[in-house]
């Protein structure tokens, strides 16, 4: 409600002032609060918005290739998706995940990962092995068969060049020491 006569003077939206003087106090005020913030500069705001802007267009780009991919190629299409988010948000990898029929169990279906990054299932597997966990233990434990197990086992001892059991719980635990070495205040 709009006030008759001069002596009220309207501040923000439904608040009157009576005097003049409270309206310049008010205005004062409202000037000194808005000077004290912390404004982005115009520069930061317009990269800022660039960058919410590529981001965008990156998802729209990886739905509209999802949209219509044939069966066949959904694999491909989903590690190319996973490749382009992880690199534009400068992470060492992405995973996508998908949980079983109950809500019981989440398992890792895709991952990308950087050139120097091992992927997140050979650090799983060398840690359930390390455990002393056996292939069987270690299958129900990831809800993957013992098959798969084997295989991704035997890349990983091939990959670290371990022969036995001992040997990979020597490299892992040697790593290990180097990484507290080189962040020595975890």
């Amino acid at each position: 409600m709009k006030p008759v006569g001069g002596s009220r003077c309207r501040v923000r939206r439904d608040t009157w002032v009576d005097s003049t003087w409270g309206a310049t106090f008010f205005r004062w005020f409202l000037a000194l609060d808005l000077l004290g913030r912390t404004w982005p500069s115009k520069k930061q705001a317009e990269q800022e918005l660039g960058e919410q802007l590529d981001f965008e267009r990156l998802i729209a780009h990886v739905t509209s290739q999802l949209v219509d991919v044939p069966v066949e190629q959904i694999d491909q299409t989903v590690n190319r998706a996973l490749r382009l988010i992880g690199t534009f948000m400068r992470a060492d990898r992405s995973l996508l995940f998908q949980f079983s029929a109950g809500y019981a169990t989440l398992n890792c279906t895709h991952e990308w990962h950087a050139t120097d990054v091992a992927p997140a299932y050979e650090r799983l597997l060398m840690d359930l092995v390390v455990e002393g966990l056996q292939n069987k233990a270690i299958a129900n434990r990831l809800g993957v068969s013992v098959r798969t197990v084997e295989n991704r086992r035997r890349e990983v001892f091939a990959k670290m060049q371990a022969a036995s059991v001992a040997e990979l719980v020597r490299l892992v635990l040697a790593a290990g020491e180097a990484d507290v070495e080189a962040n020595p205040s975890e």
